[in-house]
């Protein structure tokens, strides 16, 4: 699903032929994906360990990991030479779904482990 989404997002940057535009579409979900899996990653490592400290892993990485993003966002911002505006929507958009995504295996991984 990520990959077909990328490709959409690579085939549409193409297809306007400006390099600022075609950056913006495939730099955003690159970073999206990146900040998601590290995610999922901290969140896998939490399950093996106590409650308390699998929340401090998910909500303290969750709050690194938006810090992270929103300092990406600004240098981007400042030294980047893409159509900031294509860039900030498909970030959000990318943001959002894989959003969904990690907190559904977070909840599905919840409901295997207590099933056992």
């Amino acid at each position: 699903m990520i990959i077909v989404g990328a490709l959409i997002s690579v085939i549409v940057g193409l297809q306007y032929s400006d390099p600022a535009i075609t950056w913006a579409l495939v730099l955003a979900p690159l970073i999206i994906v990146v900040n998601s899996y590290s995610g999922v990653l901290l969140a896998w490592k939490g399950f093996k360990a106590s409650q308390s400290t699998f929340f401090k892993m998910v909500f303290g990485g969750m709050g690194v990991r938006l810090l992270l993003l929103g300092a990406i966002i600004a240098l981007i911002y400042k030294f980047g030479h893409l159509n900031f505006v294509v860039f900030l929507l498909a970030l959000m958009i990318y943001y959002f779904v894989l959003l969904i995504i990690e907190v559904l295996f977070i909840n599905g991984k919840f409901h295997t482990n207590s099933d056992t």
